[in-house]
This record gives structure tokens, sequence and C-alpha cells, in this order.
């Protein structure tokens, strides 16, 4: 189950850019980073079940369902980076509501 939530995760572009993203500034410390730049490499399935349960737990859980401290909406992947460096605003409440 969490090897195909992994694979079924690095089918969404979203979720990939948002990946990228955390490997290009370093967000996530190693031994997630170099996993991460394996699925990035389009690796997942060579993933062992230990490698796979470090990037679900350093990865993905930590980033996932997460709701913005204003409006209380889901904020998709591709608002998620914007999300974790702006105090936990989507995008849309960030502009109305500065920090």
């Amino acid at each position: 189950m969490l090897y195909q939530n992994i694979l079924d995760l690095c089918k969404d572009p979203d979720f990939m850019d948002f990946l990228a993203l955390l490997v290009r500034d370093e967000s996530i410390e190693n031994p997630a980073q170099g996993i991460a730049k394996m699925v990035l490499a389009g690796r997942a399935s060579e993933l062992s079940d230990k490698q796979a349960y470090v990037f679900d737990s350093c990865v993905v859980k930590p980033h996932s369902k997460r709701l913005c401290h204003q409006c209380g909406g889901d904020v998709l992947w591709q608002e998620m980076y914007y999300y974790c460096h702006n105090g936990g605003y989507c995008p849309k409440c960030q502009g109305r509501f500065p920090l």
C-alpha cells in the first residue's frame, strides 16, 4: 500500500514540482534527500521497503493534508512550497492578510 501510494504521487506533476523545490533548496535531510533525488530521477519503482518508509515519513507525511491557517482551505501540492515558507498561509490568504 505504501509503495503504491508513492508511485501514485509520482504521477502527479504538482507533487513532483514540489519535490524538486525541496531537493533544490535542500529542505529535507539525508537520507530522505537522496531518496527524493532517486524519485525525481524516475526510479521510485526501485525503492526498497526501508527507502519507501523513509520517503513517506520524512517527505510525504509532513507535507500532506495541510490547511491554511487563515481560511482553513486545503493546500494543494502546487501551493505547498509557498505554504511551508510563508507561515502556513495559502497564496490567496497571504495576499489578503500580510504577516
